[in-house]
């Protein structure tokens, strides 16, 4: 008899996870993020991060919020990070609050009756943020940021605001785009893959839910597929009148990625040994980028990393003994001039 498949259960990249929702709103796009991973309950293992995403009920989290907890960081102007032994709170005004247990590998989320952010921003707070911190302990990093691919070199873009225009550009040159939105990074030894990951912002401006855009065959094959990341695009803000690129020093580019590095760790205080930003910075080419509004800037820039990245590869030849000898019997003939 075979298993029914477990709705709320999908497999991301090899980690099983759990994702229950009790929110209408956000139910199609829940969906259309587990869908290209599903789980049909033959993959076992232990869960490596499970969560519940609810409507906002005062009393509830007040119940889980403990008078203990001290704010610990600010995310941004409008959200606060604060923490108590294991678990954390993420609060945002805009769109309600998060409750991590790093212990249990667990989360709950609670989202307000009126949020006054996207639908996307929404799923970014209440699913794609837990998650990025949980599965980090399993060895898979979920960051928002772009990751592109062009035939087997893989680059990684840190930009603090969209960048739509110079991604179209970057496909229009034979670029793949392998996460639009949110990227999937795997530690791989002395290196770091790309791994793909479903476009959701540009699904739900459309409104194409899960139902009304399934992924074919082919591109659900492209999400299992990785390439390994050779450069680091750090995008600075703000648009100058000029696009300009620095290759940042072995010395540079730790501080310039991890200032760069969109997701808060957890604990803050603790750097984790293998983490992705500190393989990219020692490993790959870090480039500090000033953007203009020419995307065709952009798209230069990157095709030069990518071909000095491919020119600077190490090529090693083993010769034999055997081949070596013949080739010393050779240099030791004098040249003979042809009449």
């Amino acid at each position: 008899m075979t298993e029914a498949p477990d709705q709320g259960r999908c497999n991301l990249h090899g980690l099983p996870v759990r994702v229950e929702n009790l929110c209408a709103a956000l139910a199609p796009w829940i969906d259309r993020f587990c869908e290209p991973f599903a789980d049909t309950g033959s993959v076992g293992g232990v869960i490596a991060a499970c969560g519940i995403v609810k409507p906002y009920d005062g009393p509830e989290v007040l119940r889980n919020v403990t008078a203990s907890a001290s704010a610990v960081a600010r995310v941004d102007d409008l959200a606060e990070l604060f923490c108590a032994d294991e678990r954390f709170w993420l609060v945002d005004e805009r769109w309600g609050m998060c409750q991590i247990n790093l212990l249990k590998r667990q989360w709950r989320a609670w989202l307000l009756p009126s949020p006054s952010v996207d639908l996307f921003r929404q799923l970014e707070g209440t699913v794609l943020w837990p998650l990025g911190q949980l599965l980090k302990m399993r060895g898979l990093e979920l960051i928002p940021a772009v990751s592109i691919q062009k035939e087997d070199w893989g680059a990684l873009i840190l930009c603090p605001w969209d960048l739509e225009p110079e991604i179209q550009r970057l496909e229009v040159d034979g670029y793949r785009v392998v996460a639009r939105d949110w990227s999937i990074l795997r530690a791989r030894g002395n290196g770091v893959d790309l791994l793909g990951m479903p476009a959701l912002r540009a699904a739900i401006s459309a409104g194409r839910s899960s139902e009304s855009g399934l992924l074919d065959r082919a591109a659900q094959a492209r999400l299992g597929a990785g390439v390994e990341c050779q450069a680091v695009f750090v995008v600075e803000p703000g648009r100058r009148a000029v696009t300009r690129g620095r290759t940042l020093s072995v010395a540079d580019a730790p501080a310039a990625v991890r200032r760069a590095w969109p997701l808060v760790e957890l604990p803050p205080d603790r750097r984790r040994a293998g983490s992705c930003a500190g393989i990219l910075a020692r490993q790959s080419r870090c480039v500090s980028v000033q953007l203009s509004k020419q995307e065709a800037d952009f798209v230069y820039l990157v095709e030069s990393a990518r071909r000095r990245s491919s020119a600077g590869k190490k090529v090693y030849v083993a010769i034999s003994p055997g081949v070596r000898r013949a080739s010393q019997a050779v240099k030791s003939i004098r040249p003979v001039a042809l009449s």
